[in-house]
């Protein structure tokens, strides 16, 4: 749908010049700065103006060496990342045989860092694969893989459809709980919160009751960041910008 190819483009664009906020609008707004804000208009065409907000770091943060606020500080990288997002909403709504950009908005607190949040997963599975005998770990949901401790090798990932689809009919099967367990020489699976299955990988026979345990402690963090990279469904409350 349009609407997600443009949220997508507003989420890189925030993404990579790190603003606060990122809008389509239809009416100019006004170009102004805050103490902690600062605001780029850029015209659309037809109407539309492209509406980017971003936070003035304070002084304490630029001489912060761990503070991520250079990129905030580079003009000419953030201009150019911005003229990117013109020309690609721009040729996204003539695909879709639109006139002029529709309004749609992406606000930083509705839409995380998507490389934070899986960067953030994959520290808990490098943790749990710190273990005896245990080579990789993997999270997929609705079977896509979100990340991996490390890069997934070919009979890994060849052989992950199959344990989900094993996993999904395990716990059709069981009466007390909607998600199973399945247990092998090299594998051990589980599956979690919303069709999320949790993958570890052995190279030799492994403690079950001990991974169950560590695997269980590390589901537990994981089902609190997955909210975080799901898709809001597209809906005219969320498309056009909060009125002030």
């Amino acid at each position: 749908m349009l609407a997600d190819e443009l949220r997508a483009l507003l989420r890189e664009l925030a993404e990579t010049t790190n603003a606060v906020s990122a809008a389509v609008v239809h009416e100019r707004p006004l170009m102004r700065v805050d103490s902690d804000r600062t605001w780029h208009v850029v015209p659309l065409g037809s109407g539309a103006f492209l509406s980017v907000e971003f936070a003035i770091p304070s002084i304490t943060d630029i001489h912060r060496p761990d503070s991520g606020v250079s990129a905030r500080l580079d003009d000419d990288a953030r201009a150019q990342a911005i003229e990117v997002c013109v020309r690609s909403l721009r040729a996204s709504a003539r695909r879709w045989g639109e006139s002029r950009v529709p309004n749609i908005a992406l606000n930083s607190s509705q839409a995380p860092n998507r490389n934070r949040v899986e960067k953030r997963i994959r520290v808990f599975l490098q943790a749990l694969v710190n273990m005896q005998y245990a080579v990789n770990a993997v999270v997929a949901v609705r079977g896509k893989v979100v990340t991996s401790a490390m890069q997934l090798a070919d009979e890994q990932r060849a052989s992950l459809l199959f344990t989900q689809r094993r996993l999904q009919a395990e716990a059709s099967r069981g009466q007390k709980s909607s998600h199973a367990e399945l247990t092998g020489d090299d594998f051990y699976a589980v599956s979690f919160w919303y069709d999320a299955c949790l993958i570890a990988f052995f190279s030799a026979p492994y403690a079950v009751d001990f991974v169950r345990h560590r695997a269980r402690l590390v589901t537990r963090e994981i089902s609190l960041l997955l909210p975080l990279l799901d898709e809001p469904p597209p809906a005219g409350a969320s498309a056009a910008p909060i009125p002030e």
